[in-house]
This record gives structure tokens, C-alpha cells and sequence, in this order.
């Protein structure tokens, strides 16, 4: 009875301590700051015939924005577009710039409502 009582404690234990520490690894959940839109697939000058309502269009910025650019593993490039010493990343259709001097950031990207994929939302 010792040896299975013992058992059943390190179990109890080791749940118990896994239980507190996935939350602790994850992020709470933080507010949005940002814009949307309900859109078509091309952000700049769309078609006149093209649907004005197949994408969620999401602009982010703030806390969010900057942490998703820091969440991006590729390599920032020089935002020609921006300029000013903008620093972009593009991670599929996911794009996030930082604003020179770093106190800056935004997102962008858009949801294809009825195939749930994402498209790219950043035009130059």
C-alpha cells in the first residue's frame, strides 16, 4: 500500500504541476488595437466586378503588431516603400513592419472568409 499510495502522490503531483505550468508558458490573452475591413481579394484597385465581401481585411498595431513582428523567425528587409529606415517582414501573407527608432509597428493581412485561408494584404 506504501509503495502504490506513494505512486498515485507523484502522479497526483506531476499533474498538478503540469496543470500550473502550461498556462505559465503561454501568453495571457491581450487587447486588439487596429482596423478591419470586409473587403475583396485585391486591396488596391480591385475590379468593379470583383465581390466586396469574400475577405476580412486586418490591420493591426500597437502591442499586437509589435508582438507578432518580434513572433516572425525571418529576417527584416528595408521597407523601400515606407522608407524613413522601416523595417518589414513578410512570413507568407503575413506582413509586419517597425517604424524607425522601434516605437512603431503594424500588420497586415487578410482572411478569405469562405475558403478560411490567408492572402496578402500589403501593396507597396
Amino acid at each position: 500500500m506504501g509503495s502504490s499510495f506513494r505512486t498515485w502522490t507523484a502522479t497526483i503531483g506531476c499533474l498538478l504541476l503540469v496543470a500550473i505550468a502550461i498556462p505559465a508558458a503561454s501568453q495571457e490573452p491581450q487587447p486588439l488595437t487596429g482596423t478591419y475591413a470586409i473587403a475583396g481579394k485585391e486591396a488596391v484597385d480591385p475590379p468593379p466586378d470583383q465581390p466586396r465581401d469574400t475577405h476580412l481585411q486586418l490591420y493591426l498595431s500597437g502591442n499586437a503588431a509589435r508582438d507578432l513582428y518580434k513572433a516572425m523567425k525571418v529576417k527584416p528587409v528595408a521597407d523601400e516603400c515606407i522608407g524613413g529606415g522601416a523595417q518589414s517582414k513578410f512570413e507568407g501573407s503575413i506582413a509586419c513592419t517597425m517604424h524607425a527608432g522601434g516605437k512603431q509597428y503594424e500588420c497586415s493581412l487578410a482572411i478569405d472568409i469562405k475558403n478560411q485561408k490567408l492572402d496578402p494584404l500589403y501593396a507597396c
